[in-house]
């Protein structure tokens, strides 16, 4: 499927979010890893906090992207890629509540993949309790995602927490559907947070290029098939 989207004029806001680790024990992998890997890693966690991703939004359509930013020698650093990875960011999101669809750039193997999900599959189970977030009162909701792993599929739990005091059914990295805005949300050992909103009118157009999707089954199978044939990749490129 093709799809070209266009964010005109009305532009209604514009969220920024960041990204925080939460510190767990050290565990007997990580022991065993050379002391070069571990300050890798610890330097890593360190770059995670300077990490900003903005999600600009109205109504209809939301489009996640990582802030610009002056580029550094470092960005291309061991430490600064693993950072990366531990975001769970991999490129630009594109949500449309009207067509109830997301779709994700991810960067793999030096191509881009546009990965196209339904809204409506991340199945939130919102909670009854409230808490504070930021100032604003939260709910909480569960999803359970199936991703791609080196043992193959895996089932991952993810918690957002959203308030219905900001009335748009949008969130970081593609998180969406829920009945206001995502404050924060936990997968993994990652928080990724709202920073700061404003809400605006822009007047220039923000374009998103055509591109060619593929379902998340098929992304998956093309990393499936990696794993399975690397030797064969390598060999062939």
């Amino acid at each position: 499927m093709f799809f070209n989207f266009f964010l005109y004029s009305q532009v209604e806001g514009v969220a920024t979010y960041k990204l925080k680790l939460i510190s767990k024990d050290e565990n007997q992998s990580s022991k065993k890893l050379s002391r070069k890997i571990n300050e890798a890693l610890e330097q890593s966690k360190n770059e995670l906090k300077n990490l900003q991703y903005e999600l600009i939004f109205n109504e209809n359509l939301a489009l996640y992207k990582e802030k610009e930013k002056l580029i550094s020698d470092s960005q291309n650093s061991i430490s600064s890629k693993l950072s990366k990875i531990f975001s769970g960011y991999f490129g630009e999101v594109y949500i449309n509540l009207e067509d109830n669809i997301l779709i994700k750039n991810h960067e793999f193997l030096g191509k881009n993949y546009y990965v196209e999900k339904k809204i409506n599959d991340f199945d939130w189970k919102i909670e009854d309790s409230i808490i504070k977030i930021n100032g604003y009162n939260c709910y909480a909701a569960n999803t359970i995602l199936t991703e791609e792993g080196r043992n193959g599929l895996k089932e991952i739990v993810v918690t957002a927490w959203f308030t219905p005091e900001i009335n748009f059914p949008y969130g970081p990295n593609g998180y969406s559907g829920l009945p206001g805005m995502i404050v924060q949300i936990q997968k993994g050992n990652t928080i990724t947070y709202l920073s700061k909103i404003k809400f605006e009118n822009h007047k220039e157009k923000l374009e998103i290029p055509s591109f060619e999707t593929i379902s998340n089954t098929e992304f998956n199978q093309i990393i499936r098939d990696f794993s399975l044939n690397r030797r064969m990749y390598f060999k062939d490129n």
